[in-house]
């Protein structure tokens, strides 16, 4: 009875990931993490709590392109917007349900403080890497570690930052998807 049971488990979820990642599809979903940042010059870190929906679109096989908008909190009563365009490719397939995938964006953004009025603006970039487990055709989770850089108006300097987030994507169906 146990291997029936198993069985008809590995049937119900025993596709590849490769259907979900073909031209046509659709991403939407997210991520939410903690950071660690560290300003070049400076001895002092900060650390940031950040959530980041996003969108996205297969434009070929495993190669997304689409938007995200990020939310920081960060210690000492900072908070920051950006909005970024993003690339995202997977690239090596971990079994039959999980890929590992690359992305990297190039955005605008804003930081305020609780203390100060003003908010300064700044370009950021940032490289991602990280393993999609398909949980079912439609839902990935994901486990992403970055790196990245943020430049602050009329700053000298620039604010680096490490991170690591969790998310996850819904993969919309497009022509592709009835594939497998």
């Amino acid at each position: 009875m146990k291997k029936v049971i198993f069985t008809i488990a590995i049937a119900a979820f025993g596709f590849t990931a490769n259907a979900q990642t073909g031209k046509g599809n659709w991403l939407l979903g997210g991520q939410a993490g903690f950071q660690s940042s560290k300003e070049s010059g400076d001895d002092k870190s900060s650390s940031f709590f950040n959530i980041a929906p996003d969108a996205g679109y297969f434009v070929i096989d495993d190669l997304a392109v689409g938007a995200m908008v990020s939310f920081q909190s960060a210690t000492g009563g900072y908070s920051s917007f950006s909005a970024a365009p993003f690339v995202r490719y997977y690239f090596l397939p971990l079994g039959d349900n999980a890929k590992l995938f690359g992305q990297g964006s190039f955005g605008f953004g804003s930081t305020k403080s609780s203390s100060n009025a003003e908010s300064i603006s700044n370009t950021q970039w940032q490289i991602a890497a990280g393993p999609a487990f398909f949980l079912n055709p439609h839902v990935a989770l994901e486990t992403v570690l970055y790196y990245g850089q943020n430049k602050f108006k009329g700053a000298t300097g620039s604010d680096n930052s490490f991170g690591v987030n969790v998310g996850f994507q819904i993969h919309l169906g497009g022509a592709s998807s009835k594939k497998k």
